[in-house]
């Protein structure tokens, strides 16, 4: 979020200084959305969490995984069910 909004902000003060300058602030514009580009591939994202299986989508797909989440043991004592609250015993 913090680069989104320095990202903003400097194309803000582009578009400020080219109509008080008056200069073409499309060539700032771009490089200023660039570097955020830059910054956000560098940083690689968030990260998935370790337990998590990620396989091919299938050819011709392109680069898109398909992600599945292995659920939790139910780890509650007793037996209850940890989905039910105190209106459903």
């Amino acid at each position: 979020m913090k680069i989104l909004l320095t990202i903003f902000a400097l194309v803000v003060a582009a578009i400020a200084a080219g109509t008080y300058f008056q200069f073409n602030a499309v060539y700032l514009i771009f490089l200023f959305l660039g570097l955020g580009i830059y910054m956000v591939v560098r940083t690689g994202g968030p990260s998935l969490p370790k337990d998590s299986v990620t396989s091919w989508a299938g050819p011709g797909q392109g680069p898109y995984f398909k992600v599945y989440f292995r659920d939790k043991p139910d780890e509650s004592c007793g037996g209850e069910n940890s989905k039910e609250g105190d209106g459903f015993r």
